[in-house]
C-alpha cells in the first residue's frame, strides 16, 4: 500500500513539474490542420474540463536501441520520453533533459480545425 501511495505522489509531482504551475492551451499545426488542446489541470481555463493527475507508473525503461532516452508509461494514458544529453559537442560536466509528451489521457480536451 505504501508503494502505491509513493508511486501516485511521485507521478503527480513529476507531471506537475513538467507541465508547469499554470494551466495552458497548446496549439499544434500538423499536415495543414490545427489542433487546440486544453491542459486544464487546476480548472482555471474557460474551455476544457479539469484533468485530474491520477494513476500509477506502469513501466519505465530505456527506449529500444538507445542509451540516452527513457520512456515512462502511466496507466491513465500519460507517456513521456526523457532524453539525457549535453548541449555542446565538447565534453562538459553539464547535462540536460529533453522531455517529450508521447501520449496523454483521453480526458485532455482537443478541438481540430481544418485549414
Amino acid at each position: 500500500m505504501v508503494s502505491i501511495c509513493l508511486n501516485l505522489h511521485l507521478k503527480i509531482n513529476l507531471l506537475r513539474y513538467l507541465l508547469g504551475k499554470y494551466d495552458f492551451y497548446k496549439v499544434v499545426k500538423e499536415n495543414g490542420d490545427a489542433s487546440i488542446q486544453s491542459f486544464n489541470m487546476s480548472g482555471t481555463l474557460a474551455w476544457g474540463r479539469k484533468n485530474r493527475l491520477t494513476g500509477t507508473i506502469v513501466s519505465a525503461s530505456l527506449k529500444e536501441n538507445s542509451k540516452t532516452t527513457a520512456i515512462i508509461i502511466f496507466d491513465d494514458g500519460w507517456n513521456l520520453a526523457f532524453r539525457l544529453h549535453n548541449a555542446s559537442n565538447r565534453i562538459e560536466p553539464s547535462l540536460k533533459f529533453d522531455i517529450q509528451i508521447l501520449g496523454y489521457p483521453p480526458t485532455i480536451k482537443s478541438h481540430d480545425i481544418k485549414l
